[in-house]
This record gives structure tokens, C-alpha cells and sequence, in this order.
């Protein structure tokens, strides 16, 4: 499975350039250390063992993840607005800031007719976390013969200097005029 690499300076920049690619399509975001195991092993698993670190810090109370399934963001039909919203809360590109790179995998249109909408979950009523409209589940593992692509997308943390540079510009702000 080949490897394209995307670098960018900031999460705003990683947007711009590849949501337009994301439209209508299905992937998996996983860690980097956890894309070297699925190499290895030939398959995602649904990590209900939590065997790999969470991409994503409300994984360990997912809908899908506490179910079996493998979570992965499906924007075939959602809208702009729903893939922002999703965004928001998600991070499609950059999950964690303690594991980068992230690494997109791209399911493969023949596989999508398994995939469970993230609607289950409403039937269910269980406190669990799921994330409207752009979030689906893969009931197994999601081998890789599965796998169309994959991106490793590496976003540059802010730097504390700039975040200490925004701060002070924001208590200048306040202070009254002179």
C-alpha cells in the first residue's frame, strides 16, 4: 500500500487543501505507530481491547469502538456544514496533538456496503459518543485488500511562542487606552 505524505504549517492550511479530496469519500484516521501494526497484522481491528493507543481522546467511549466495529468518518453524503460540525468535534486531520503524524486510510468504494451509519446508535439509547452524520462503523476488521490508500498527514503543533505571542496581544487588547 503506498504512502502519500502531506506536511503543513497549521490545521487551517491542512483544511483547505484536503477537504476538498475528502468529499465522498470513507477512511479510517489511525496513529502512526498504528499503521505500522496494521501493516504487519493485514487488518484494523475495532481495538475493543484498546491493544493501540487512542487517535482520538473520547475513543475510549465510542459507540462504534465499544460495539466491535472499526469507527471511520464518512463524508459520502454529509454537507459542508456537517463536515465542519464533524471537524469540530473529531479533528479528521489531526486528532491528537501527542501522536503525529495521523494516518488516513481510505476504504476501498466495494467495501462501503457494510458500513453501519452512525443513525445505530439512536436505537440504542446508551451513553456513548458518536459523531453525527460523519461517523459510520465497519462491523470487523477492515482488512487490507480493503484499503484503497493511505496519507500520512503531519500538521505542525503551534509553536509556545506564537501562542505566547497571541496572549500578549490579546492582554494588550484589553488594557484601557493611554
Amino acid at each position: 500500500m503506498q504512502l502519500r505524505k502531506f506536511r503543513f504549517p497549521d490545521y487551517d492550511a491542512a483544511k483547505t487543501e484536503l477537504f476538498p479530496l475528502l468529499h465522498g469519500r470513507v477512511f479510517h484516521a489511525t496513529t502512526a505507530t498504528a499503521y505500522a501494526s496494521i501493516l504487519s497484522d493485514g487488518y484494523v481491528s475495532s481495538n475493543t481491547d484498546s491493544r493501540y493507543q487512542y487517535a482520538y481522546p473520547q475513543s475510549g467511549n465510542s459507540y462504534f469502538r465499544k460495539n466491535g466495529y472499526v469507527s471511520v468518518i464518512d463524508l459520502r453524503t454529509a454537507t459542508d456544514e456537517q463536515i465542519e460540525d464533524g471537524d469540530m468535534r473529531y479533528r479528521f486531520l489531526s486528532p491528537s496533538s501527542s501522536s503525529r503524524p495521523t494516518v488516513l486510510l481510505f476504504l476501498k468504494p466495494h467495501c462501503y456496503d457494510k458500513l453501519v451509519g452512525w443513525e445505530a446508535s439512536k436505537l440504542e439509547g446508551l451513553k456513548t459518543m458518536i459523531v453525527p452524520y460523519v461517523e459510520s462503523g465497519f462491523p470487523e476488521a477492515i482488512h487490507v485488500d480493503c484499503i484503497e490508500e493511505a496519507w500520512e498527514v503531519d500538521i505542525e503543533p503551534p509553536s509556545l511562542n506564537s501562542f505566547d505571542a497571541l496572549i500578549a496581544s490579546l492582554d494588550e487588547a484589553d488594557e484601557p487606552p493611554k
